[in-house]
């Protein structure tokens, strides 16, 4: 299993800092721990010791070439402490990432490396994906769209749907709960093969489990049937249903029986979609298609 990244080691030369930064910036916004020299070294520090203990501090080096850097001591410096450790340890991971024309440090030449293209917005978005981390557009602007939940559920309302109430609303919250926790929270008992359902005259919820933990939620909206393939549908009104907020998620695909969201903040896949064997709108939850 590939170790997660947290935090990365952002090696430059002075001359580069400004593009710098602004990867770092949205690196942080992303959740990383960043390490940037100007944030970290203080009046007084070793430089070589403080430079040493930031590599040793993280999962991961941003080698950012340039020819500036190529003949910086420091960056040289920096990047053969960081080769060194990943040989010796297999604990850091070096990325470079090639910012102009220059030539590749011959250290560095067998490792697969990023070019800056330049967009940083589209740079740093290839860079997340390549550490497993899902890109978030919506941290540029803090949110994703104007549709409040109250607008959704008001929506819901004028559109003769009916807001469900416990244990329906909100089934997100299940996911990653024990069968002991969710035995409790439902005030319902597994089935023999370990998953729960739980049905009324509105929704059918299933929650399958997978070593003793909620991993997949899917949520039967009857109210919206009878539906078709291809028959289109408001998810955002059919998710005010569920008291989910669509401003807390960010849609990523839409098609006309299909639509996905990101919730980055649970890190978490929601879908919004047609289930031909009952002809009805199904929403299902689970974070392991987080960014798939």
């Amino acid at each position: 299993m590939r170790k997660q990244i947290d935090s990365v080691f952002l090696s430059h030369n002075s001359e580069d800092k400004p593009l710098v930064r602004e990867i770092g910036k949205i690196l942080e916004l992303h959740g990383l721990k960043v390490w940037i020299d100007e944030a970290e070294i203080k009046f007084g520090d070793s430089l070589i010791q403080k430079i040493s203990d930031g590599i040793n501090s993280v999962d991961c080096l941003l080698a950012f070439i340039s020819e500036n850097s190529v003949s910086s001591f420091w960056v040289k410096k920096e990047l053969g402490l960081a080769v060194t450790k990943e040989i010796t340890t297999a604990e850091l991971k070096v990325i470079p990432i090639i910012l102009d024309n220059c030539q590749i440090p011959f250290f560095l030449s067998d490792k697969l490396y990023l070019k800056y293209n330049g967009s940083v917005v589209q740079t740093t978005k290839t860079l997340l994906e390549s550490l497993g981390i899902v890109f978030n557009s919506t941290v540029f602007d803090g949110s994703i769209n104007n549709l409040t939940l109250n607008d959704s559920v008001k929506k819901a309302i004028q559109l003769g749907l009916r807001i469900l109430s416990y244990p329906y609303n909100r089934p997100h919250q299940y996911i990653g709960l024990s069968t002991k926790e969710l035995s409790k929270a439902l005030n319902a008992n597994p089935n023999k093969n370990g998953n729960f359902h739980i049905e009324n005259e509105l929704a059918k919820l299933n929650i399958e489990m997978e070593g003793g933990f909620a991993s997949f939620i899917d949520i039967d909206l009857k109210q919206t049937k009878p539906h078709t393939i291809n028959q289109k549908f408001d998810s955002e009104t059919l998710l005010g249903t569920l008291s989910i907020n669509p401003s807390e998620l960010e849609k990523v695909r839409e098609q006309i029986n299909f639509h996905s969201y990101y919730d980055h903040s649970r890190k978490m896949k929601v879908a919004v979609y047609y289930k031909k064997v009952y002809n009805l709108i199904s929403v299902a939850f689970s974070k392991a298609l987080y960014g798939s």
